[in-house]
């Protein structure tokens, strides 16, 4: 929910204290708070409506940092370390390599080598996903096969655990334990597998299946449920002690299909995207959609399957895919969206090499 330089006057007090009424009711509902959050909306009247957001915690975190003989204690609490200390990556020297002026003039900006090629699928590999705690990689491919890669053996070139399924793997996904995966196939059905005994675990609850092909899985954070999207328009959420699924969003993109799902780190909120070309963030607990991400049928209408994410502060969501306007200009149709987590408005679209502000 970043407002842009140009939007933040220092004399206009009235614009600034809205900015911060809003921050505060996005913040109180990213925490859980939302009867409070909505009475404060409704006494500020704010419009549009004020999406979760985490914002002004951080903003906070960065102000008490520059604030005289705070600084040394509230280092160690800064958003960068912690996501340093959690995830293994630096997030400050990644994002200074991918920035365009770091690079010196007449030198093109070269990528990480490859350290490391694995060998063991036939087909297509269609998804990955690292273990939570250890040094493992986990993929998915139209071979029917789910394979385990041990990435500390520098020698070891092939899984050292294979999981066959009866049709081709879609999706697959770590339970944030480490002690579970979720596989899905060209078929409706999804499977939780145990990594150590490879017991495969599927709802005995026909009603509760998908109709068809799920596109989407994944855990939340806190590893109490699942989400998955499907083909059939769907989104639905499961419990992952009984396997089963406890609520289901009907026709969540107008009966388009459902390409992606993505938890917020709370747990709290679901992001969508679907073939409707829109994106939309939920409240789970109310199963409401929260805001709508239009703006992505400008480039022409979605025919490939688009993953949402959000930026790792989720002030920001963002999808990737081809669209039918560029594919007929390049041969490298790809298009880039970008929206304020805040706002429902089109901040950036790319297509192809170019870009525009919108």
């Amino acid at each position: 929910m970043k407002e842009t330089t140009a939007e933040v006057d220092t004399r206009n007090v009235v614009k600034n204290r809205e900015l911060l009424y809003r921050m505060i009711i996005s913040q109180l509902y990213y925490d859980g708070f939302q009867p409070i959050a909505a009475t404060l909306a409704a006494a500020v009247h704010a419009d549009p409506p004020c999406p979760p957001s985490d914002r002004l915690l951080n903003l906070m975190m960065v102000g008490l940092q520059h604030e005289p003989d705070r600084k040394d204690r509230l280092a160690a609490s800064s958003g960068a370390e912690h996501l340093l200390g959690t995830t293994g990556f630096d997030v400050e020297r990644m994002l200074a390599k991918s920035a365009p002026e770091e690079v010196d003039p007449g030198r093109e900006q070269q990528g990480h080598p490859v350290i490391r090629t694995l060998y063991d699928h036939t087909d297509e590999i269609t998804a990955l996903d690292f273990h939570p705690r250890e040094q493992i990689l986990v993929s998915a491919s139209r071979d029917c096969c789910i394979k385990l890669f041990d990435i500390t053996k520098a020698s070891a070139k092939k899984a050292y655990k294979s999981i066959t399924d009866a049709e081709q793997v879609l999706c697959v996904a770590f339970h944030p334990l480490g002690d579970h995966i979720i596989a899905s196939s060209t078929q409706p059905v999804i499977r939780l597998y145990d990594v150590t005994t490879s017991a495969c675990f599927v709802c005995p609850i026909p009603s509760h299946h998908h109709t068809k092909q799920v596109n989407s899985i994944q855990f939340s954070p806190n590893g109490k449920y699942f989400a998955s999207g499907s083909a059939d328009g769907c989104v639905k959420l499961w419990d992952t002690v009984s396997n089963r699924c406890f609520n289901t969003f009907i026709n969540a993109h107008d009966g388009s299909e459902v390409c992606s799902v993505a938890f917020t780190r709370n747990s709290k909120y679901l992001l969508t995207s679907g073939l409707d070309s829109s994106i939309k963030l939920w409240e789970l607990a109310s199963s409401r959609c929260l805001i709508q991400y239009t703006g992505a049928g400008t480039t022409g209408k979605q025919e490939h399957h688009a993953q949402a994410v959000f930026n790792h502060t989720e002030d920001y969501s963002g999808t990737y895919y081809d669209c039918s306007r560029c594919s007929t200009e390049r041969e490298d149709p790809s298009c880039l969206l970008l929206w304020s987590s805040a706002l429902p408005r089109l901040l950036m679209l790319r297509f192809c090499c170019r870009e525009k502000l919108v």
